[in-house]
């Protein structure tokens, strides 16, 4: 499988998340063959949807709020692959910051 790396981002506990992958970096990944998202984060991260105004996840299961009411984790240290078409993915920290390094890959 061939994996490109992104920029690391780090993300904190505030509720609604912090872009972790972009809409822009989708389409890119997508035109490249990419269909799938590698989130490795330093510290616990639930994946979620912001709701409201803003862009919207597309991971399924990831829902508008904090930590404690989504179901999406990827541990601490551990590569989480996300199969992924499109749109931008969101996250939250359980604690702290978190330093998530993220990558594109070809669907496994």
């Amino acid at each position: 499988m061939r994996i490109v790396n992104l920029a690391t981002v780090s993300v904190d506990t505030t509720a609604g998340g912090t872009e972790i992958f972009s809409a822009a970096a989708a389409r890119i990944a997508a035109s490249e063959g990419m269909g799938c998202v590698i989130i490795n984060p330093s510290v616990e991260i639930v994946l979620v949807d912001p709701g409201g105004s803003l862009p919207s996840s597309s991971i399924p299961g990831a829902v508008v709020g904090t930590y404690a009411n989504s179901p999406f984790t990827c541990p601490a240290g551990v590569p989480t692959v996300v199969l992924h078409r499109s749109g931008p993915i969101r996250a939250i920290s359980s604690s702290g910051t978190s330093t998530v390094k993220v990558g594109v890959g070809e669907a496994p």
